[in-house]
């Protein structure tokens, strides 16, 4: 799974659970710029950012990273 791929998993779960960008980032303590650079670079964010994140979604860390 690349970047991308989990970068849409975490765009959908959000849809899901109508979190705006916004309030995912105050949720999960994150920065704005986290979401930004993800989608621009290319990059995953660091695990405990990923950990952050999930937990506002209601996932964990290895459902993030399964194919299911």
């Amino acid at each position: 799974m690349d970047a991308m791929e989990i970068f849409y998993k975490i765009k959908n779960l959000q849809k899901d659970k109508k979190l705006s960008n916004n309030k995912l980032c105050e949720l999960a303590g994150v920065s704005h710029s986290v979401l930004d650079n993800w989608k621009k670079r290319n990059v995953i964010p660091s695990v405990p950012i990923l950990t952050d994140l999930c937990s506002v979604l209601g996932i964990s860390l290895s459902q993030l990273f399964s194919n299911d």
